[in-house]
Parts: C-alpha cells; structure tokens; sequence
C-alpha cells in the first residue's frame, strides 16, 4: 500500500542497543592497541548470513540466520559523528529477505536510513539515537516512585503470607 502511495517502502528501523552484535561492531571498531575509531564514518557493513554464522553467532547451520524470529536485514552502521549503530531494516520482498547475499539494493530505504541516522544522533549517551534516549526516559519508573511501589509490593508479601 504504501508502495503504491509514493512509490517507497515503508522506513521500519529497528536499533539494538547490546547483545553479540553490538559487542562484534565495537570489535571490529577498535585497534589492537584499543584505540576506537577504526570503522570509518558514514560506512554501512551490510551482514550477510556467512558472516553472521562466521563472526557474530558461531552456528552451522543450513538454516539462515534470523529466519523465523527477525522482521528485517541487520547492518552495522557508523555514523558522521562516529556513533555505532547497530540496525535492522524491515524487509518487502524475497530478494530482500535474502540473507545469503547482502547487496545494498536488499536493504530498503539504505540511504535514507544512513541519513535518518545521521541527524538522530545523541550525545547523552554513547552510540544512542535521540527517539531511544526519549522513550527510555518516558518509560523509566522515577526513582522515589519506583522504590514506594515495591515497599507497598513487599508489605503486601509479607501480610499476605502471615494468613
């Protein structure tokens, strides 16, 4: 539908913030002296099944990677300013969907996406991307309210099971 609207898939990014490929892109992005900055910036590493089960998961198997549980294509991505990304992008069609060959036109929307990337950066956290920084803030139980909620949980435990 939305295809036939512009004449553009629909933009669905997905971000992951830790887990093995975020700890691999930091990886690679750093010297063996332990200096970061290795990746250059604005550059896109395309994963591909092969280098995923080589690199990342360490699996054999026939089965591609992320099959029956991803919605779309992982990338490594770092941006202008050096932040890493780790994204994923929803894929439309079988030859997207195709995890045996990472070609750039197999990743929907890949330039926007880079740019989106770009202009999302946040400085308030390492590698962290403004929306992310927002939803975590709205999300978080404050302190002094979260430390009331589980006293009342626990004196409710406890009263509850004296009877």
């Amino acid at each position: 539908m939305q295809r036939q609207l512009n004449g553009q898939d629909l933009l669905i990014i997905g971000i992951e913030k830790t887990g093995t490929f975020v700890n691999h892109f930091e990886a690679i992005d750093t010297t063996k002296d332990g200096i970061s900055d290795k990746f250059p910036k604005q550059s896109a590493l395309l994963l591909d099944d092969n280098y995923i089960k080589k690199n990342i998961i360490f699996r054999e198997s026939d089965k591609p990677y992320g099959q029956d549980t991803y919605f779309g294509r992982k990338f490594f991505y770092k941006t202008e300013l050096g932040q890493r990304i780790v994204a994923s992008v929803a894929t439309y069609s079988e030859e997207q969907s195709n995890i045996r060959t990472a070609n750039p036109n197999q990743f929907s929307r890949l330039a926007d996406v880079m740019n989106l990337l770009d202009k999302l950066f946040s400085s308030r956290y390492p590698d962290a991307l403004s929306p992310l920084v927002s939803a975590h803030a709205e999300a978080a139980i404050p302190l002094n309210l979260g430390k009331r909620i589980f006293d009342e949980i626990a004196r409710e435990i406890r009263e509850n099971s004296k009877i």
